[in-house]
C-alpha cells in the first residue's frame, strides 16, 4: 500500500466512532460472484482476481459507470494454495491465533483485485473511509473460501490488511458454510487506541476504490 496513505487511514481508524452498527447475521452469506462498482478512475477497465503463486484466477470487464461482476473461482484451481481454516484470515493481513470448530476445515481468501481503468492502475479494496464532524470509520470487506462449514473465533492484528504501521486489533466471530463466505471488516476506536472487528458480513454491491484512495 502507499506510504502516503498511512498516516491518513491510521488517522481515520483512530478517530473512528464507537456508534451502535447493524447486528452480523448468524452466518457468513455465501457467494459465487463479487459484484460492485469500482469508483476510481474514469471510464472502462478490468478487475483481476491474482494469486501471488498460481497468477490469475477470475477477470471481469468493468462497464463505463464503474460496475463489474467477478466470478470467483471454483476450488480446483486454487486448491495447491489450500490452508487450515484457522490460517486463512493471516492470507488477507489479519494475523493471530484462531480456533477453528472444525480443525481440518481448510480456507483461502481474496481481499484485493487488480484494476485497470483508464489511467488508473493498482489494487482495488472493496472499503471506504467515512467522515463526520466528530469521527472517522473504516469498514471493508473480504472474502474466504471454506471447504467445509466451521467458526473461526480469537484475536488478529489486521494492520497488513488496513497498510498502517500500527498494531489493528481485532476480534474474530465469523461462522461459515462451504463455498465462498462473504466477511465484514471494520474498524473503531478513539485517540487512546484502535479496535477491529471481523465478523460475518453480506453481498450486497460495494464501492471498489485503490488502496491510495482510501
Amino acid at each position: 500500500m502507499n506510504k502516503m496513505l498511512l498516516p491518513s487511514l491510521a488517522l481515520s481508524l483512530a478517530l473512528a466512532s464507537c456508534s451502535s452498527a447493524p447486528t452480523a447475521p448468524a452466518t457468513a452469506e455465501q457467494t459465487e460472484s463479487i459484484t460492485g462498482t469500482v469508483v476510481s478512475g474514469s471510464g472502462t477497465g478490468k478487475v483481476v482476481l491474482n494469486d501471488e503463486t498460481l497468477g490469475q484466477l477470475s477477470e471481469a470487464q468493468v462497464a463505463a459507470d464503474g460496475g463489474f461482476t467477478l466470478l470467483l473461482p471454483a476450488p480446483e484451481k486454487f486448491s495447491r494454495r489450500l490452508m487450515t481454516a484457522n490460517e486463512v484470515l493471516g492470507s488477507i493481513g489479519c494475523v493471530g491465533t484462531l480456533q477453528s470448530s472444525v480443525p481440518g476445515a481448510k480456507g483461502y481468501g481474496v481481499v484485493t483485485l487488480d484494476l485497470t481503468r483508464g489511467t488508473k492502475q493498482g489494487k482495488a479494496l472493496a472499503g471506504q473511509v467515512t467522515t463526520s464532524v466528530a469521527s472517522k470509520s473504516f469498514e471493508g470487506r473480504a472474502w474466504i473460501y471454506t471447504d467445509q462449514a466451521t467458526t473461526l473465533s480469537g484475536a488478529v492484528d489486521c494492520q497488513k490488511l488496513v497498510g498502517i504501521g500500527i498494531a489493528i486489533p481485532a476480534t474474530v466471530n465469523v461462522t461459515t458454510q462451504p463455498g465462498w463466505n462473504v466477511l465484514k471488516v471494520s474498524g473503531t476506536g478513539n485517540l487512546f487506541g484502535v479496535n477491529a472487528r471481523v465478523e460475518n458480513g453480506t453481498k450486497e454491491p460495494a464501492a471498489w476504490r485503490t488502496l491510495d484512495e482510501l
